[in-house]
């Protein structure tokens, strides 16, 4: 299919519109078009590609001066609109504020809702939508998980930004929640009024609103204009009727008629200054309430969808504010009074919408526990690592949550009796062990709890002749450690014994090779590991801890020096085994993240498998090194997009 002016168009606000046309066969006689009166941007572009595409026709003078200006985003049109229409598969598309007055915008709104698209929300411009699709979140059930209540101190306030997350929440679980319960005031009186108008002619032919007293519809004005020089006459008369109010508050929804008050008090050259200034302080803009107090379970805060959600019904299921152009559109070319009267009925209904939403905020404003009505202040954070009541997670789970803190007062909390003065458990290991001649170690356990005795040597650890003389005296080593039982985790302290040989045909002594090794076991390091890499502790409170927990004392300076040392000679073969297995893998996630060490940003990278896990370290984010590490890889290798990668 070739692109033609409707096509071109609809890809300007809509691909997908643009692809709907011409799978459907819609599109009418392609005629040489002409500029219109008054051409927006998009027209003179649309016109400009239909003529680029079409070159033997020659265009008039305006139109090839259009062309020359709007050439270059004239051809990217043109290439988009054609690889749209000749696509078989439909681009992506999204709500957007040109859905009101598409053709397709019922079709497409049920496709949506069937996606549980976030765009469906109001206010979810392109931008908005790329944000949250950039974290990987797309619909309207994953956008609520976000919303999270904070503390007391620090709720969120009705001021500042939209909370797209709890309005997300709100249509996931069906409840109106309120940040802050609307501050409306119920008098004896009420006025509501609504205009309808042209926008784009800045024409208000009608002005329309009700008086309630009691809860009841006392009188009904509507003041009708069939030109701009009766708009002025009408908005004198709606002046001087709502003068006869002076304290009752007017209620209005969105800026329209704030809007139109200002635009007549400009064109008259202030002539009704003085009769805006006092209105003004009563109009009470009920919309607004919907962005900072109040957020019900709909996709949109527009008056039809809010007034239906609280059960009102209009006269025609259909009628909109486009509804109303047309309509206004057939009464100016036939004159009938049935158009006229079908826009007085819907500018009627209107403002007894307006009622409607002003009630139901009055009774936000008492505070009277309602269904379906949750207040933000008293959400409360539930997280399932705390100590408190988890019943989803069993009869089990709750008997050791109720003995998590068993023991904490025999080891932290005593008391002094005039039998035995007790002491915490903590107190005796405190103390740092006296040093007691140089060159031995510090720390000297008290009890061996096993004795290992290597076997001799068959041969010459040099040479390896088998001919050597067994030494008698045994040489012995004391190596400190922690060991990992069923029941829990215990100092276990090791005495390793052997001997010594000669060798008869070297001469070399075979002495104590074997024990070379540190004065602290693989377990106790992989504890101070776990602690300093996971939890992030320093190695004083490291220290501290192993001291406190297990009654072994090892300097923090010990474990500066050591503990690098130990993972290079203990882990750094496995470390390597399982780099070779992630390698091996048919399928590689890959992915980086931001960190910091000593003050200083860095990378990490991090390749998984199903089962397997290796880290890698750098100061830059640059991926070179990946493709030096995946070279000769034949597998499946998954990332976030990032360029590096590719």
């Amino acid at each position: 299919m070739q692109p033609n002016l409707q096509t071109l168009q609809a890809t300007i606000h809509c691909p997908y519109k643009s692809w709907q046309i011409s799978k459907e066969a819609l599109v009418g006689e392609d005629n040489a078009p002409e500029l219109p009166s008054n051409p927006t941007t998009d027209a003179k572009i649309s016109i400009a590609a239909w003529y680029i595409f079409h070159p033997d026709l020659i265009p008039t003078e305006s139109v090839k001066k259009v062309i020359s200006k709007y050439e270059e985003k004239a051809q990217t049109l043109l290439s988009k609109t054609e690889s749209i229409i000749n696509g078989t598969e439909p681009p992506s598309f999204y709500k957007i504020s040109h859905c009101a007055e598409c053709q397709f915008k019922n079709s497409c709104y049920q496709k949506l809702k069937e996606r549980d698209c976030i765009s469906l929300l109001a206010g979810m411009t392109p931008k908005v939508v790329a944000k949250y699709h950039s974290k990987g979140i797309r619909t309207i059930t994953q956008l609520a998980h976000l919303f999270r209540p904070r503390r007391r101190s620090r709720m969120i306030h009705t001021t500042g930004r939209f909370y797209y997350e709890l309005k997300a929440l709100a249509i996931r679980d069906q409840k109106t929640f309120i940040l802050q319960s609307p501050d409306i005031a119920n008098t004896p009186t009420l006025i509501f009024i609504d205009f309808e108008g042209i926008p784009d002619q800045d024409f208000y032919y009608l002005l329309g609103g009700i008086i309630v007293t009691g809860g009841e519809i006392k009188e009904q004005f509507s003041f009708w204009s069939e030109d701009k020089e009766q708009t002025i006459n009408n908005f004198s008369k709606l002046f001087t009727l709502l003068s006869q109010y002076p304290d009752t508050p007017i209620y209005h929804y969105g800026s329209y008629e704030s809007k139109a008050f200002k635009d007549t008090v400009k064109k008259t050259g202030g002539k009704f200054k003085e009769e805006w200034a006092s209105l003004e302080k009563r109009m009470v803009n009920l919309l607004a309430y919907f962005r900072t107090h109040v957020y019900p379970p709909t996709y949109s805060n527009g008056l039809k969808e809010i007034a239906g959600f609280l059960g009102f019904k209009w006269t025609d299921v259909n009628a909109d504010g486009y509804t109303s152009i047309s309509w206004h559109k057939q009464w100016e070319e036939t004159g009938l009074q049935f158009w006229k009267d079908k826009l007085l009925e819907y500018n009627h209904d209107d403002c007894k919408a307006l009622h409607v939403v002003h009630q139901w905020f009055c009774q936000l404003a008492e505070g009277a526990d309602q269904e379906n009505v949750q207040h933000v202040t008293k959400m409360k954070r539930h997280s399932p690592y705390h100590l408190h009541s988890n019943e989803e997670f069993g009869e089990d789970y709750e008997y050791i949550s109720k003995a998590s803190y068993f023991n904490y007062q025999r080891d932290k909390i005593y008391w002094r009796n005039g039998v035995k003065k007790q002491s915490p458990k903590s107190k005796s290991l405190s103390r740092k062990p006296k040093r007691t001649s140089k060159g031995l170690m510090v720390w000297q356990p008290k009890k061996i709890h096993e004795v290992i005795v290597a076997p001799p040597l068959a041969k010459c650890l040099d040479c390896g002749e088998n001919k050597l003389r067994q030494g008698v005296k045994l040489s012995k080593v004391i190596q400190t450690d922690l060991k990992f039982t069923r029941t829990g985790v215990k100092q276990h302290v090791i005495e390793y014994q052997t001997g010594y040989a000669d060798c008869l045909s070297c001469g070399s002594r075979n002495n104590n090779r074997n024990l070379r090794m540190m004065h602290y076991g693989d377990n106790l390091f992989a504890f101070a590991v776990n602690c300093y890499v996971n939890y992030r502790m320093s190695n004083e409170m490291i220290s501290r801890l192993i001291q406190e927990e297990f009654g072994i004392w090892i300097a923090p300076t010990y474990l500066v020096m050591n503990k690098y040392r130990w993972w290079d000679k203990r882990w750094q073969p496995e470390a390597e085994y399982v780099k070779e297995i992630v390698l091996k893998s048919p399928v590689i996630h890959i992915d980086e993240t931001q960190i910091k060490l000593s003050g200083e940003s860095g990378y990490v990278w991090v390749f998984a498998t199903t089962h397997s896990v290796f880290y890698h370290y750098s100061q830059f984010r640059s991926a070179n090194f990946v493709a030096e590490l995946l070279t000769g890889y034949e597998g499946v290798v998954i990332s976030d997009f990032f360029p590096g990668y590719e």
